[in-house]
Protein backbone atom coordinates (compact mmCIF):
# COMPACT_ATOMS: atom_id res chain seq x y z
CA UNK A 1 0.00 0.00 0.00
CA UNK A 2 1.49 3.33 -1.05
CA UNK A 3 2.16 6.01 1.65
CA UNK A 4 0.25 8.85 2.41
CA UNK A 5 1.63 12.80 2.99
CA UNK A 6 2.65 13.71 6.05
CA UNK A 7 4.98 15.43 8.00
CA UNK A 8 7.95 13.92 10.23
CA UNK A 9 9.92 15.58 12.48
CA UNK A 10 13.37 14.35 13.49
CA UNK A 11 12.46 14.50 16.94
CA UNK A 12 9.98 12.15 16.62
CA UNK A 13 12.19 9.10 14.88
CA UNK A 14 14.21 7.08 16.51
CA UNK A 15 18.09 7.18 16.68
CA UNK A 16 20.63 4.41 16.01
CA UNK A 17 23.97 4.67 16.43
CA UNK A 18 25.90 2.76 12.90
CA UNK A 19 29.45 3.68 14.73
CA UNK A 20 30.61 5.34 17.52
CA UNK A 21 30.29 9.00 17.05
CA UNK A 22 27.64 8.68 14.40
CA UNK A 23 24.03 9.17 15.21
CA UNK A 24 21.60 8.31 12.74
CA UNK A 25 17.93 8.81 12.11
CA UNK A 26 15.76 7.47 9.35
CA UNK A 27 13.19 10.10 9.09
CA UNK A 28 11.36 8.67 5.85
CA UNK A 29 11.63 5.38 5.75
CA UNK A 30 9.56 2.00 4.10
CA UNK A 31 8.62 1.17 7.99
CA UNK A 32 7.55 4.33 9.22
CA UNK A 33 6.19 5.94 6.00
CA UNK A 34 5.52 3.44 3.40
CA UNK A 35 8.36 4.98 1.73
CA UNK A 36 8.47 2.49 -1.56
CA UNK A 37 11.10 4.58 -3.73
CA UNK A 38 13.21 6.43 -1.18
CA UNK A 39 14.31 6.57 1.91
CA UNK A 40 15.70 9.95 3.72
CA UNK A 41 17.55 10.47 6.79
CA UNK A 42 20.10 12.79 8.53
CA UNK A 43 23.37 11.65 10.33
CA UNK A 44 25.23 13.63 12.96
CA UNK A 45 28.85 12.71 12.88
CA UNK A 46 30.94 13.57 15.89
CA UNK A 47 34.64 15.25 14.87
CA UNK A 48 36.28 11.68 15.53
CA UNK A 49 33.35 9.42 14.97
CA UNK A 50 34.92 5.92 13.92
CA UNK A 51 34.73 4.72 10.35
CA UNK A 52 31.67 3.71 8.93
CA UNK A 53 33.13 0.86 6.54
CA UNK A 54 29.66 -0.32 3.80
CA UNK A 55 29.39 -1.78 0.87
CA UNK A 56 26.93 -0.25 -1.24
CA UNK A 57 24.16 -2.20 -2.71
CA UNK A 58 21.91 0.93 -4.03
CA UNK A 59 22.72 4.66 -5.33
CA UNK A 60 22.74 6.83 -2.10
CA UNK A 61 23.41 10.44 -1.97
CA UNK A 62 24.92 12.19 1.34
CA UNK A 63 24.50 16.54 1.34
CA UNK A 64 26.69 17.93 3.99
CA UNK A 65 24.06 20.23 5.83
CA UNK A 66 27.00 21.16 8.62
CA UNK A 67 30.73 20.53 8.72
CA UNK A 68 32.54 18.44 6.06
CA UNK A 69 32.17 14.56 5.00
CA UNK A 70 35.17 12.61 3.77
CA UNK A 71 34.38 9.53 2.09
CA UNK A 72 37.38 6.85 0.88
CA UNK A 73 35.88 3.90 -2.31
CA UNK A 74 36.93 1.58 -3.85
CA UNK A 75 34.47 0.68 -7.43
CA UNK A 76 34.07 -2.67 -6.84
CA UNK A 77 33.38 -3.61 -11.08
CA UNK A 78 36.25 -1.43 -11.91
CA UNK A 79 38.69 -1.18 -9.40
CA UNK A 80 39.23 2.34 -8.72
CA UNK A 81 39.90 4.16 -5.94
CA UNK A 82 39.97 7.76 -4.61
CA UNK A 83 38.52 10.15 -2.07
CA UNK A 84 35.71 12.45 -1.93
CA UNK A 85 35.46 15.38 0.61
CA UNK A 86 32.18 17.55 0.60
CA UNK A 87 32.10 21.34 2.15
CA UNK A 88 28.74 22.61 3.68
CA UNK A 89 26.67 23.02 0.68
CA UNK A 90 27.96 20.06 -1.36
CA UNK A 91 26.71 16.81 -2.15
CA UNK A 92 28.45 13.03 -2.90
CA UNK A 93 26.62 10.54 -4.84
CA UNK A 94 27.70 6.80 -3.87
CA UNK A 95 26.42 4.81 -6.25
CA UNK A 96 25.42 1.15 -5.73
CA UNK A 97 28.49 -1.44 -5.95
CA UNK A 98 30.67 1.07 -4.33
CA UNK A 99 32.55 -0.39 -1.31
CA UNK A 100 33.06 2.79 0.91
CA UNK A 101 34.07 4.62 4.22
CA UNK A 102 32.58 7.12 5.83
CA UNK A 103 35.38 8.48 8.00
CA UNK A 104 36.07 11.31 10.62
CA UNK A 105 36.80 15.24 9.46
CA UNK A 106 38.20 16.57 13.08
CA UNK A 107 34.82 18.65 12.79
CA UNK A 108 31.07 17.68 13.40
CA UNK A 109 29.14 17.37 10.58
CA UNK A 110 25.72 16.79 9.70
CA UNK A 111 24.41 15.01 6.92
CA UNK A 112 21.67 14.79 4.85
CA UNK A 113 21.45 11.09 3.00
CA UNK A 114 18.41 9.72 0.56
CA UNK A 115 18.59 6.30 -0.70
CA UNK A 116 16.01 4.23 -2.49
CA UNK A 117 13.04 3.03 -0.84
CA UNK A 118 13.45 -0.60 0.97
CA UNK A 119 12.97 -2.15 4.32
CA UNK A 120 16.13 -1.45 6.34
CA UNK A 121 16.46 -5.45 7.12
CA UNK A 122 20.16 -4.97 7.62
CA UNK A 123 18.97 -3.12 11.18
CA UNK A 124 16.19 -5.59 12.04
CA UNK A 125 15.65 -4.24 15.44
CA UNK A 126 15.57 -0.86 14.48
CA UNK A 127 13.33 -1.46 11.74
CA UNK A 128 10.79 -3.10 14.05
CA UNK A 129 11.00 0.48 15.94
CA UNK A 130 10.62 1.99 13.12
CA UNK A 131 7.08 0.26 12.43
CA UNK A 132 5.66 0.96 15.53
CA UNK A 133 5.38 4.56 14.82
CA UNK A 134 3.57 3.80 11.21
CA UNK A 135 0.92 6.46 10.92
Amino acid sequence: MPGKPQKVTYEATPNIDLVRGMHTHWVVSHERNAADEVCMGICHHEANMADLVWDQTFDEIFYCAKGKLKVIYEDKKSGKTGEMIANEGEALFLPRDVHYVLTATGVDSVNVFTHKGQALSMFPDYSKELSALKT
